[in-house]
């Protein structure tokens, strides 16, 4: 496995072990994945967003349209910073401001005790905010830093394209499966009360 990583100087190095090339390569490409299905979401299902975004009651009734556009546009810039390594070692900085601004905007609403609105997360169904959606974040957020670190995927042979491709590509079904998991038990839980 080691010749599938030969040329990309940061993984040859101390610096990642040699048996953490490829998960953290998958790694950035499963936040390169949700951060594109979650913008065109969003972009998709404009009117509904808007709606989400409104529901947050944070910004100003007029500025909601503007952000509701803008926020999806640039979690698709992120993504595409990201997946080219535009700005280096912070090519995950912008991923890491939009899910800042996403948790901060949950937490708040928690603490005002808002806990029926719809988070905006995209998906099917919507999904109630909660605490789980706050350590998703969370988790998602330190994603964000570390691939930040990982090179592009410009200097992988194809064998280890496709095995990050779909490496990848599981990493995000197995993410929107657990969203979904999240929403339908808070669901059940809501119809129990």
């Amino acid at each position: 496995m080691s010749n599938l990583f030969a040329t990309i100087p940061l993984l040859q190095s101390n610096l990642v072990p040699a048996g953490l090339a490829l998960p953290l390569l998958m790694a950035r490409g499963f936040l390169v994945i949700l951060l594109l299905v979650s913008g065109a979401d969003k972009l998709w299902q404009h009117e509904v967003f808007t709606g989400q975004m409104r529901n947050y009651r944070l910004l100003p009734h007029r500025l909601v349209p503007f952000a509701a556009l803008a926020f999806p546009l640039a979690e698709l810039v992120a993504a595409l910073v990201l997946a080219s390594g535009l700005l280096g070692n912070a090519s995950g900085l912008p991923a890491l401001a939009l899910l800042s601004v996403a948790t901060l905007a949950v937490a708040i609403n928690l603490g005002r005790g808002r806990d029926h609105i719809d988070c905006g997360c995209g998906g099917p169904g919507g999904q109630p905010i909660s605490a789980a959606i706050l350590g998703r974040n969370g988790l998602l957020m330190v994603l964000s830093v570390v691939a930040g670190f990982i090179p592009p995927f410009d200097h992988l042979t194809f064998v280890g394209g496709l095995l990050v491709a779909l490496g990848s590509v599981l990493l995000a079904s197995l993410y929107f499966l657990f969203n979904q998991m999240i929403a339908n038990h808070l669901r059940m839980l809501s119809e129990r009360a």
